[in-house]
């Protein structure tokens, strides 16, 4: 019977490790938690990056040939006129409250106004909460892979992210591509 409660006390303590150390997965500073981050895998249709979707009346491109890492980048071009958008992540992506986390990428192009690099932070019931956004404008034209990063804490009620790699065209008439690869978020 003793060695049945010994036994037994073994299994709840190897099944509260194991729960414990699942739930600190997110703040694990060594581990990327973006999706599919050099774009080399597709959605079930092969027309998109896995994990990827854009917003905005701009052309979106997913590249192959143009890369940092990889042999894949996104890409964004034909900016009208007082006009913004992004690459985000198509599914949110779990965080722990409180925690400190940088998103960075590198970006290339000759687009000639601001690209940014946002993290949207989400409550629990997956509404925006803007407890821990990070937001990095950068002025922008580059023909060489240049590192870009925006850290942000998450806030009490942040339960997950969606990570945005976009440009703001607001105020100006812009041309040119922007191009991003070899995102991370640690």
């Amino acid at each position: 019977m003793k060695s049945l409660r010994i036994f037994t006390m073994f299994v709840l303590i190897f099944a509260m490790t194991l729960s414990s150390s699942s739930v600190s997965l997110a703040a694990n500073p060594g581990k990327n938690l973006a999706p599919n981050p050099s774009f080399e895998k597709s959605n079930k249709e092969k027309t998109l990056p896995m994990g990827w979707d854009h917003t905005g009346g701009m052309t979106f491109s997913w590249v192959k040939g143009i890369a940092y890492n990889g042999g894949h980048s996104i890409c964004i071009s034909n900016v009208p006129a007082d006009r913004s958008g992004e690459w985000t992540t198509n599914v949110p992506i779990l965080i722990t409250p409180g925690a400190t986390y940088t998103f960075s990428a590198y970006i290339k192009g000759d687009y000639d106004h601001e690209v940014m690099i946002h993290a949207w932070t989400l409550d629990a019931d997956g509404n925006y909460n803007g407890g821990g956004m990070g937001s990095n404008p950068l002025s922008f034209n580059n023909l060489t892979w240049t590192y870009g990063e925006v850290s942000f804490t998450a806030s009490m009620d942040s339960a997950s992210v969606i990570l945005a790699l976009g440009i703001n065209n607001l105020g100006a008439a812009s041309t040119g591509t922007i191009c991003y690869d070899a995102v991370a978020l640690r």
